[in-house]
């Protein structure tokens, strides 16, 4: 089930002259990084569950999946702030919180506490990446694969707090929405994260492309074939 991703409609305006850097800022560094590992924990994973089958080392791969999503998330939050630190981009202050994962007071104003679900997080966290980057990135969610991501966050959750013993087996059906769906996020993420580096100015010969997503072996096939 070879999809082809929907196209992202991304648009830089800078404004001036583009600085020329031949380091990445510290956060991005540390995001790049991040991801690299946990990415890495995905595809040593994925060749856990090939090799045996077992329910053990499915369920270690879906956890290891959402590592890697989640940390990245939180990973581009910090690139965010770092990004908002130099060009003072007029976020509110609700926004600032969700950022910074705490509570802020503007003009001794608490601001709404709490955290956002994952949808709604991933949603608010590339839009805002995109704009403090000086580019209009929209990207439509009316796609079969944010649904199939959304599904897997579902089984993922299931994991995280099991009711019953049912609960602890993952689907061939489930592990095809984990398939779809991690690879529609990694897809449009890898698509931020080159708009970033030309936005930067970064030499980009400098920086190592992004680790590809690894799905299970066996269900890349049943994708592949349907």
């Amino acid at each position: 089930m070879n999809r082809k991703q929907p196209e992202a409609k991304i648009k830089s305006n800078p404004t001036g002259i583009k600085p020329v850097r031949s380091a990445l800022p510290e956060s991005f560094s540390d995001w790049t990084e991040t991801n690299r590992i946990l990415l890495a924990d995905v595809e040593q994973a994925a060749r856990n569950a090939d090799k045996t089958g077992d329910a053990f080392d499915t369920r270690s791969y879906v956890r290891a999946v959402f590592a890697a999503i989640e940390g990245d998330l939180f990973g581009m939050k910090r690139v965010i702030i770092e990004r908002w630190k130099e060009t003072q981009h007029p976020f509110k202050g609700d926004d600032l919180e969700q950022l910074l994962e705490r509570p802020v007071i503007l003009a001794n104003t608490p601001q709404k506490s709490g955290f956002l679900p994952f949808h709604k997080n991933l949603k608010f966290v590339f839009k805002c990446f995109a704009e403090v980057h000086g580019s209009n990135f929209q990207l439509k969610f009316n796609h079969a694969d944010w649904q199939a991501l959304l599904d897997a966050v579902e089984v993922r959750n299931r994991l995280a707090h099991p009711k019953r013993l049912e609960d602890l087996t993952v689907t061939e059906k489930e592990q095809v929405w984990i398939l779809q769906g991690a690879r529609w996020y990694f897809f449009h993420r890898n698509r931020l994260f080159d708009l970033a580096l030309e936005v930067l100015g970064v030499e980009l010969a400098r920086i190592p492309k992004p680790k590809l997503f690894v799905p299970i072996r066996r269900i890349a096939i049943l994708c592949s074939g349907q």
